[in-house]
């Protein structure tokens, strides 16, 4: 424990996420919350993180928190890894019965209006003016966004 030598270390604690953390009190410091993961790293260089490097889960399980199952990376490029994509998904208008595809925030919002028992989606603004023109049912579609990483691994 050479970095935190002349520190007060309390933990590791549980977060309501289930993740670990330390709490490190410094000499005429404010106390300060790192990741174990993080501190744990730390100790094992023997030197403190950058301010653009952080830890990652190799597994994609935070609990694993075993030194070969983390490794440093620039944080820039965990984002890249941790980022969370909606799979792009084909529809029929249910007005003008014409197809075409929803991603990103429109597969979001139409899963949205879907669970909120609303009309649609549509292929276009026109398309829904129109909709809600006509009195009659609503034909819902069903939207189950699947979502993937640039890992390759489902969430």
């Amino acid at each position: 424990m050479k970095l935190y030598s002349n520190c007060k270390i309390q933990g590791p604690y549980k977060r309501p996420d289930n993740r670990l953390h330390m709490i490190i009190t410094y000499p005429n410091r404010p106390k300060t919350t790192v990741s174990y993961p993080k501190f744990l790293m730390e100790q094992h260089l023997g030197r403190y993180f950058k301010k653009n490097e952080t830890v990652d889960h190799i597994d994609r399980n935070p609990l694993n928190n075993d030194l070969s199952n983390l490794q440093i990376l620039m944080r820039s490029d965990h984002a890249k890894l941790d980022v969370v994509r909606r799979k792009e998904q084909i529809f029929i208008c249910p007005f003008c019965k014409k197809t075409f595809t929803l991603s990103g925030k429109n597969l979001y919002d139409a899963q949205y209006n879907y669970e909120r028992n609303k009309s649609g989606p549509y292929c276009s603004r026109s398309c829904s003016g129109k909709a809600s023109h006509i009195k009659g049912g609503k034909k819902l579609t069903k939207v189950k966004v699947e979502y993937y990483s640039l890992k390759g691994v489902f969430r």
